[in-house]
């Protein structure tokens, strides 16, 4: 009987050739071609929450990596085939109050092919994107309540004014920010209903301010009857 190096060894070799290169294969799992090699060759194991990990891109049932049963060529390619033409956004999940939202249990992940976010968002180069929900309705109309919002994670400073997920204080917040005179930080709601709660981030208080991301689009979502 095999180990589970052996079968792990197999089944990353079968995927690389799958993939046509080591190259290939490292860009979409986004590891080193170093640390592939180093599986490989069996210097290093391949962690349990790596390999979990790479059947989730690759869409192939969890556990595959080790199991000693013959692979079918025609699922992998298949699994392969869908993996590398579609483009994933997940649900974001800060440390927030409550974590228990309708459309967060509804809507954890979409699926759509690379043509169809190229044609609905400009880019399929979404890996810096998540999606999050608006805690209330303050960033309305741009961002109802009852939307998706999509988040560049990849900005994690405030540079620029703009709409952003951040924590000030320990406390989460979705508004926008401004600077204004003397570099103060304007924090502030679209929606004129929530005027009160709007306040003033000064300079010696720049190190309480952690941006998580910045909005990019926004995905309303509305219940039809039929």
């Amino acid at each position: 009987m095999k180990t589970i190096e052996q079968l792990n060894i197999e089944k990353l070799n079968e995927l690389i050739k799958r993939m046509g290169s080591k190259a290939e294969f490292s860009r979409f799992i986004d590891k080193s071609p170093a640390q592939i090699s180093q599986w490989v060759s069996g210097y290093r194991n391949i962690g349990t929450s790596t390999k979990r990990d790479i059947e989730e891109k690759f869409n192939l049932p969890s556990g595959w990596f080790d199991t000693e049963e013959q692979s079918n060529k025609i699922i992998i390619e298949n699994a392969i085939e869908e993996a590398t033409n579609t483009v994933k956004l997940e649900l974001l999940y800060p440390n927030r109050e409550c974590q228990s939202h309708e459309l967060d249990k509804l809507i954890m992940r979409f699926v759509m092919t690379k043509q169809t976010a190229i044609e609905l968002l400009g880019t399929d180069k979404l890996d810096h994107i998540k999606l999050y929900q608006p805690l209330d309705d303050g960033m309305e109309p741009k961002a109802p309540k009852s939307s998706m919002v999509l988040i560049n994670i990849d900005t994690t400073r405030f540079s620029e004014d703009g709409i952003y997920l951040f924590t000030f204080q320990g406390k989460e917040y979705f508004r926008r920010l401004t600077n204004t005179k003397g570099n103060v930080i304007k924090v502030s709601a679209d929606n004129p209903a929530y005027h009160v709660g709007n306040f003033d981030i000064f300079p010696d208080e720049i190190n309480d301010l952690v941006v998580i991301g910045k909005a990019w689009k926004a995905l309303p979502i509305n219940y039809i009857d039929l």
